[in-house]
């Protein structure tokens, strides 16, 4: 298999996976749904952590502290509240963000962002701002489908027709050029209302407090250690403690990448593709053997889709 047939399966099903679970409502539609049933009945439960009990509040900094993902599920945390807008995500507190977002009068596609950079922080190994981003948005008052995003690219320094190897893709050669940050930047600006930077607020919060490490993550960062641990540098020094990974219950700091979100948040996305992140990051990439360049992240854009209604030459079936 060649470098560019394996990145091609990976990104296909990291497409249909995203697609899978993005349907929401346009700008068009309020937070509070096509038929103007209401998002939240009442307040949120103040039973579950971090919940003030005010929509639109939450103490992400207390929130941080809770293994909301025990390997045995918790009655308390159950979390469903009102009616008319559903969130749900591989995290509890992503799904939070995301009702969090939905309840300061945000768009599907806000919560839909929200969540994933909070995912970000709290679930690194599945989502990451080196990856790649997609979401598919429905609105429910017209029929139509429409898709954002922003796709991986490869290297213009690093062939897509080189062997893939395994050893390889733990060094800078198996570094893509990233497309999800301007993938955030394409969605948000077709289909989001909050403003850009109240979306970076939870994630922040979870890396600069710290996090903690439930059995899931553990899992994740135990199968990976090698590769986390194998530079000096945040990977090294935030995942593991006197020489040992850190483990289920313990707190996990990512100030680097809370640095990082912030310039994201107030600089936006020319920040990572053109300015100082960008000159890091190739420096980086080529220190470790692989070849993205300047260029590469300039030339990177985000995409966002023609509507189409389901039904409609090329369309496909939506189903609930």
């Amino acid at each position: 298999m060649d470098r560019r047939s394996f990145v091609q399966s990976s990104i296909a099903a990291g497409v249909v996976g995203g697609a899978a679970c993005a349907d929401g409502a346009l700008p068009a539609q309020s937070a509070a749904g096509a038929n103007g049933s209401s998002l939240v009945a009442g307040v949120p439960p103040t039973g579950f952590p971090g919940r003030t009990g005010t929509p639109g509040e939450r103490d992400w900094a207390a929130m941080s502290q809770v293994d909301m993902k025990p390997p045995r599920p918790i009655g308390a945390h159950v979390r469903v509240v009102g009616s008319g807008v559903m969130a749900t995500t591989d995290h509890p507190y992503a799904t939070e963000a995301a009702l969090w977002a939905l309840e300061r009068g945000g768009t599907a596609a806000d919560a839909y962002i929200t969540a994933a950079l909070v995912q970000c922080v709290l679930e690194p190994a599945m989502t990451t701002l080196g990856g790649g981003f997609g979401v598919t948005c429905f609105d429910a008052a017209t029929g139509e489908l429409s898709t954002a995003g922003g796709a991986f690219a490869f290297p213009s320094g690093a062939p897509a027709s080189e062997p893939y190897e395994e050893a390889r893709s733990w060094t800078g050669f198996g570094a893509m050029v990233p497309g999800y940050v301007r993938g955030l930047e394409a969605a948000h600006g077709a289909h989001g209302r909050l403003p850009w930077q109240d979306l970076w607020e939870p994630a922040i919060t979870f890396a600069e407090n710290g996090f903690v490490i439930d059995h899931t993550l553990w899992a994740y960062t135990h199968h990976y250690r090698k590769m986390v641990g194998r530079f000096a540098g945040p990977g090294r020094d935030n995942w593991f403690r006197d020489g040992y990974l850190l483990g289920v219950g313990d707190t996990v700091h990512l100030p680097e990448l809370a640095s990082t979100m912030t310039r994201l948040r107030d600089e936006g996305g020319d920040y990572f593709y053109t300015g100082p992140f960008a000159r890091k990051l190739v420096d980086e990439v080529a220190r470790r053997g692989g070849g993205i360049t300047m260029d590469d992240l300039a030339a990177m854009q985000g995409f966002v889709s023609p509507a189409w209604k389901t039904g409609e030459p090329g369309g496909a079936p939506y189903r609930d």
